[in-house]
């Protein structure tokens, strides 16, 4: 259902902030050097590719 997926969209951005975060030493000391953002990023994109597949929709981002 689309609401799992967005759910679970709001998740991953969660934790995408957390990490953010936590890479410049904001709330935890930083990761190892063994954590990689862009696999991170990638995961997300999948997810939000998948959604526009299945809902036959466009995800829009502005900053």
């Amino acid at each position: 259902m689309a609401e799992e997926d967005m759910a679970a969209l709001r998740e991953w951005m969660d934790f995408a902030s957390w990490m953010a975060a936590t890479a410049e030493g904001l709330v935890t000391p930083r990761p190892g050097r063994s954590f990689k953002k862009r696999e991170l990023y990638a995961d997300i994109f999948r997810h939000v590719e998948m959604m526009e597949k299945k809902y036959r929709a466009v995800c829009l981002v502005g900053s």
